[in-house]
């Protein structure tokens, strides 16, 4: 039977429970029972002839209009018009037809025509509310960028710090050069005097003591006195000048070796800086990675959830227009009777077979699948060459990042390396 507008309405083999409710129940007891008085109930399906004729031999009551009804609520809609044509020709009292037409066109307006809509209604919601499936897809897709925009942030700002901690130990270092230039000259200056200062400060031979031709002793010890004088004076202002070089090298040297143990700690702190960026970018893509297969797997789900009620609501669609038209040939039916008791099968023929009924109300409005967004991904994987030019490669020469050594770095490499053919040798 066309079973959508059924009490228990039916579709290929399917019943939409959702369409069942307690005043159908009721009428198709009433059917059930009645069908049972008239012989006309097979396999749960009311047949006109057997309920007009019953078993075949006794003719049974007339068609009442709570017959019509019973029908009509069952989803009998070709048999309540093979009635109606019927009653075109039949002996029944004018009373009584009107009588069962009014009550059938009530039954139409009070209880076939809501129950469609109502059925309706039901299959727009129930897709929508797949469709919706999409829509939590992105909402949670959102929520999680957001997330990683967080995280983002925080990189830009480890980053920033660990550039400023970089620019720190760059002048550290020239500083430092210098101070080590100038400690190698301070040095240099130390070994020339003191040096001068050793050639200077020596016991005189024999031969200095060796008096002149010609000369007295009084002349000999005036002249020594004097070199020796010359002499003295030479040592000690040699001795003054080298250690006054040797304490300047020695401060030098000292200053130097604060530079460097600064420099050096500096070094220390700046690659924790940078420790804390590889550890922060490997988190952040892993986030991205993880809300990827997420969503991912969100969207799949959907979609095999919006395939299967897509076609169900397309399936329960296709059984609410075919009964609305069914109905809107009955009341057709029903008005030209009003009209003409005994109307012509033609004009009846008219309302079943010539006339066309829209059912643009009960076209559902599907907007498709959303288009797929796509998910996050970072451009240069951390570890990469790309990566360390991209976040370092702007650094000083001489305060240079060192190689990434968070695991998400580590575990690339050894990706590539195994990627890598192999050599023979």
């Amino acid at each position: 039977h066309d079973g959508a507008a059924s009490a228990m309405s039916c579709s290929r083999g399917k019943v939409r429970l959702a369409h069942l409710n307690a005043a159908s129940v009721f009428i198709f007891y009433a059917l059930l029972t009645s069908g049972a008085s008239h012989g006309g109930l097979a396999d749960g399906k009311l047949h006109l002839r057997e309920a007009v004729n019953g078993s075949g031999q006794k003719a049974a009551p007339p068609i009442t209009s709570a017959d019509l009804v019973a029908l009509a609520v069952a989803g009998n809609l070709s048999e309540v018009q093979q009635v109606l044509l019927e009653l075109a020709t039949s002996n029944e009292s004018n009373d009584s037809i009107t009588e069962s037409l009014g009550t059938l066109e009530v039954a139409l307006n009070e209880t076939m025509v809501p129950q469609i809509n109502q059925g309706f209604e039901i299959a727009e919601k129930e897709l929508l509310s797949f469709e919706e499936l999409f829509h939590k897809c992105e909402a949670d897709q959102t929520d999680s960028f957001k997330v990683t925009m967080t995280q983002q942030e925080q990189v830009v700002k480890y980053t920033a710090d660990h550039n400023f901690c970089r620019s720190q130990e760059s002048m550290l270092y020239v500083a430092n050069s210098s101070c080590q230039t100038l400690m190698v000259a301070a040095q240099s200056v130390k070994d020339s005097v003191c040096s001068m200062y050793d050639a200077v400060n020596q016991m005189p031979d024999t031969s200095a003591c060796v008096a002149n031709k010609g000369e007295d002793a009084e002349a000999f010890h005036e002249r020594k006195a004097q070199d020796f004088e010359a002499t003295l004076n030479e040592i000690v202002t040699r001795k003054y000048e080298c250690a006054n070089a040797t304490k300047r090298s020695d401060d030098q040297q000292a200053k130097c070796s604060g530079k460097a143990t600064d420099l050096k700690n500096y070094i220390s702190i700046c690659d924790g800086k940078q420790l804390l960026v590889d550890n922060s970018v490997c988190q952040l893509q892993a986030k991205m990675t993880n809300d990827c297969a997420c969503y991912e797997s969100c969207r799949v789900q959907a979609f095999e959830s919006y395939r299967i009620a897509n076609e169900s609501a397309h399936l329960t669609e296709e059984d609410l227009q075919r009964n609305w038209i069914e109905l809107q040939k009955i009341r057709c039916m029903v008005e030209t009777l009003k009209a003409d008791r005994y109307a012509e099968e033609a004009k009846l023929a008219i309302c079943a077979n010539g006339t066309t009924y829209s059912v643009a109300h009960l076209t559902l409005n599907t907007t498709g699948v959303p288009p797929f967004a796509p998910c996050q991904q970072m451009e240069e994987p951390p570890g990469s060459p790309e990566y360390h030019a991209a976040l370092y490669g702007h650094l000083p020469i001489n305060a240079p990042a060192k190689a990434c050594k968070s695991s998400c770095c580590v575990k690339y490499l050894e990706q590539q390396a195994m990627a890598a053919p192999a050599t023979h040798t």
